[in-house]
């Protein structure tokens, strides 16, 4: 600012290009706002049109309303959910204990009966052994008795041949000898 006035400083052209106009202001009037006569038929319009305005805002704030509500809702039923999820959980623990302490009395219960049927067939099969040990000690008796009554009678048969003279009568006595007894093996 030299003396109360602004000089202006021009920018040395370019130069590669030409000099570059400087800026000048647009000095055109603004338009003047067009406003519409202020009449009865204006005002109805502007009346409808600020109808619509509170009618939008109002459909605005109900449709937020409307979400809030939604989400309120869904976060009810959610946590309603949640809350059946953790009963039926719980039950099923529950559930699960109890299967757990049956499965474990019947262990028990199943190995207190295996360990009496074992002892019930050991005992069964001492008591069947006994059995058939006196069944076989009779039937031992019982062979040889037959066998030792063949004895006596082949005793007899061949005492008799000894004491006897007469050849004719051994060849006869030797045609009778006593015929070996039959055991029956599977008897009992």
């Amino acid at each position: 600012m030299i003396g109360g006035r602004t000089r202006s400083v021009e920018a040395p052209p370019h130069p590669t290009g030409p000099a570059i106009a400087p800026r000048v202001p647009d000095r055109r009037p603004a338009k003047a706002p067009i406003e519409p006569p202020d009449d009865a038929a204006d005002f109805a319009i502007r009346f409808l049109r600020a109808i619509h305005d509170a009618a939008r805002s109002y459909r605005t704030r109900l449709a937020e309303q409307l979400q809030l509500r939604r989400l309120d809702v869904m976060a009810r039923m959610r946590d309603a959910r949640r809350a059946e999820a953790l009963r039926a959980r719980k039950a099923a623990a529950a559930n699960r204990r109890g299967v757990d302490a049956w499965a474990a009395t019947a262990q028990r219960q199943i190995k207190a009966e295996r360990q009496r049927r074992k002892v019930e067939i050991e005992a069964d099969l001492r008591r069947t052994l006994r059995e058939q040990n006196q069944q076989l000690e009779r039937r031992v008796k019982d062979v040889e008795a037959v066998l030792a009554a063949y004895r006596a009678e082949l005793d007899a048969y061949f005492d008799a041949i000894e004491r006897e003279q007469d050849p004719v009568t051994i060849a006869e006595r030797a045609r009778r000898r006593p015929p070996f007894p039959v055991i029956d093996l599977q008897k009992d």
